[in-house]
């Protein structure tokens, strides 16, 4: 007899329609208890928020609000004696640096604080020390990984329990981290905003402490990322602005090297920063770096390997580069070729390449990273002796952030960058689409090539850019600089300043472009090619004065035309790059517009884009004038390959010209 299938009996069909019920208004429960919450945490916001209000209304009948200089005192506060006594014994510094005080005391009074101090100034103790003087736990926001490893690593050091969340974190170890942090145990904890706009699972875990009052102040390094307006926009930093909607009550304190007033307005307005917010700024001068701008000869990597070998001999240091594969083309080459310890550090390196090369760098079994912008900003090894840039920053902004990584132990260090005329036209087309872009690359390339003191060329700009201190600044935007023979113009002799008119030199320009026009239109360098060689060369030498350089004329002479506005940048889209040809601007010229120190030749104290190599300098002239000569004059999109280089780091292409590309190209 075959068994029957299971039939409920009545009563359990009674228990099962009961217990679906049951559920279904258990889950309808669960629903309003959901809506139930959020409507009491957002009335408890709103309450928040009102009372905040009514105390700012009522603030006349309030005890003041300590004034700027009130911060300044070192004994006054409940937090005094110990932040002393923390600043000698756990981070082995005697005294507070200009600003550090005032930024601690404001921070751990609850108010909000932005805070612009020069690369080296010691920002990071300024949220460091209050982490340790707070209950709960101190959220830093750093844009680059490399950065949050330095501040982790130097940390670690003196005992300072931190931890640092980027994108490529596991879940496991963000519960690790809150779990830390819940029990006490943890200080600082280090994320990238991309990690804070993509897990829930760490937003949710801040909360809770926030709730738990365990969250005692949210410290934002490179706060200029914030702004569209400054050097340096990143997207994600958009999403920060939600921190203060999610953790009312929390004080922030925004840190950085280089903010204009009109950036700093727009990250107080972005990340809803109280009307109070204290604005401290400190100058930009750092007195100990030697700055140097040096021609780019052909044989570039050659002459930095040169440089690191004899000059800077067992020191260590950094060296820029703008693309990746320019990074990993140098890397090889000091290390094949030149026989150096260097490693390479970019954006598209594996993680734990990276960071081995950031530790080893600062151990000193590396005496020298090669690196992009990748390696970035607070990067805090202090023996440093020199930074060299391969090729020109995008910006006086960047140059500064990336130079001031040398010196930071006070004592003297040097900041090289080799210019090269052409490298402006491989930057431009990465540049030009911001606001700012190409306006702040003319200004290196005004720093490269004017005849003046470089240290002052960039106080000026850093000066402007940041335009009048406000009422609640510690002191003038920017020191006047004393170069005290610290940059390579004032350590001259300087050649004398021989007056040149660039009226006839620019007529052959505006007439060379006129005539190409349509679809022969030229590029800056083709323009310079033409004008130094063949039948136009000859009325470009009539042009110029006796003896004149001719190459290092037309080049000097293009650039101060560009940077004047007689000429302008005119960029070509195609499906493999973009082109920029050389256009006449909307300036016309007039009598004694163009009056300018003319050029020195190669080794008389100015930049060119023609360094000696070692050959014969007849020897050199006639290879470029058959060179030249066998150039076509026009350009189009398939031969211009810098422009077409996709791999500078603010793209995710990645490229590798190493011989063995599938291999890893840091090795120790």
């Amino acid at each position: 007899q075959q068994p029957q299938p299971h039939q409920a009996v009545p009563d359990e069909a009674t228990e099962l329609e009961q217990l679906d019920a049951e559920l279904a208004r258990l889950s309808a429960d669960i629903r309003r208890l959901k809506e139930l919450k959020a409507r009491i945490s957002d009335r408890r916001a709103a309450i928040l928020r009102r009372r905040d209000r009514a105390e700012a209304a009522a603030g006349a009948n309030a005890a003041p609000a300590p004034r700027p200089d009130e911060f300044d005192s070192a004994d006054v506060f409940a937090w005094s004696a110990e932040a002393g006594q923390l600043l000698r014994d756990q981070f082995g510094l005697s005294e507070f640096r200009p600003l550090q005080l005032r930024a601690v005391n404001a921070t751990m009074s609850g108010r909000d604080c932005l805070l612009v101090m020069p690369t080296g100034a010691g920002k990071s103790l300024c949220y460091q020390l209050p982490a340790l003087l707070s209950r709960g736990l101190t959220l830093c926001v750093s844009p680059l990984v490399s950065l949050m490893e330095d501040q982790v690593m130097a940390l670690d050091r003196i005992g300072v329990p931190a931890v640092q969340l980027s994108a490529g974190c596991a879940q496991s170890d963000t519960k690790r981290a809150l779990d830390e942090a819940a029990a006490g145990r943890l200080k600082l904890l280090y994320a990238t905003p991309e990690r804070l706009a993509k897990s829930r699972r760490l937003m949710a875990g801040l909360e809770k402490l926030h709730s738990a009052g365990q969250l005692s102040r949210v410290a934002m390094d490179e706060v200029h990322c914030c702004s569209q307006w400054g050097h340096d926009f990143r997207p994600d930093y958009k999403f920060l602005g939600v921190l203060r909607r999610q953790f009312p009550g929390v004080p922030t304190i925004g840190l950085t090297a280089t903010a204009s007033d009109r950036v700093l307005a727009d990250v107080r307005d972005m990340l809803g920063l109280s009307s109070d917010c204290l604005l401290l700024r400190g100058g930009f001068d750092r007195p100990n770096l030697l700055y140097r701008v040096l021609p780019k000869p052909a044989d570039s990597m050659q002459a930095v390997a040169e440089l690191i070998r004899g000059e800077f001999a067992g020191q260590s240091g950094i060296v820029y580069c703008c693309t990746q594969r320019e990074a990993e083309q140098l890397t090889d080459h000091l290390r094949q070729r030149a026989r150096l310890p260097a490693a390479c550090y970019h954006a598209s390196l594996d993680s734990r390449l990276r960071a081995a090369a950031h530790t080893d760098w600062v151990a000193g079994r590396v005496r020298v990273v090669v690196a992009t912008v990748a390696f970035g900003m607070g990067i805090d090894k202090p023996d440093v002796r020199f930074v060299i840039h391969h090729t020109l920053s995008k910006s006086p902004e960047t140059y500064y952030q990336e130079s001031g990584r040398a010196g930071r132990d006070g004592q003297p260090a040097q900041c090289l960058l080799f210019y090269r005329l052409a490298d402006v036209f491989r930057l431009s087309p990465i540049v030009f689409a911001e606001r700012t872009g190409l306006a702040k690359l003319y200004e290196m390339l005004r720093y490269c090539t004017a005849r003046d003191c470089r240290r002052r060329l960039l106080a000026r700009h850093l000066e402007a850019e940041a335009e009048a201190p406000s009422s609640e600044s510690m002191q003038p935007v920017v020191e006047p600089v004393a170069c005290q023979a610290m940059c390579d113009w004032c350590r001259g002799p300087a050649p004398p300043a021989q007056p040149w008119d660039l009226a006839q030199l620019a007529q052959l320009m505006a007439d060379l472009l006129a005539e190409a026009g349509g679809n022969k239109r030229l590029t800056a360098m083709k323009v310079a090619d033409s004008l130094s060689s063949g039948r136009l060369g000859a009325r470009t030498r009539s042009a110029l004065p006796p003896g004149a350089p001719l190459r290092q004329a037309v080049e000097a002479g293009l650039a101060e035309l560009l940077l004047r506005g007689y000429l302008t940048e005119d960029f070509h889209f195609t499906p493999f790059a973009t082109v920029p040809y050389l256009a006449w601007g909307a300036r016309r010229l007039g009598r004694g517009d163009l009056i300018c120190p003319l050029p020195a030749r190669d080794g008389d104290g100015a930049a060119s884009s023609e360094a000696s190599n070692g050959q014969p300098a007849a020897k050199k002239r006639r290879q470029r004038q058959a060179a030249i000569e066998s150039i076509d004059l026009t350009a189009d999109a398939d031969d211009n390959d810098d422009q077409r280089d996709p791999d500078h780091d603010d793209d995710d292409f990645v490229y590798s010209s190493s011989p063995d590309r599938g291999k890893p190209f840091y090795r120790k």
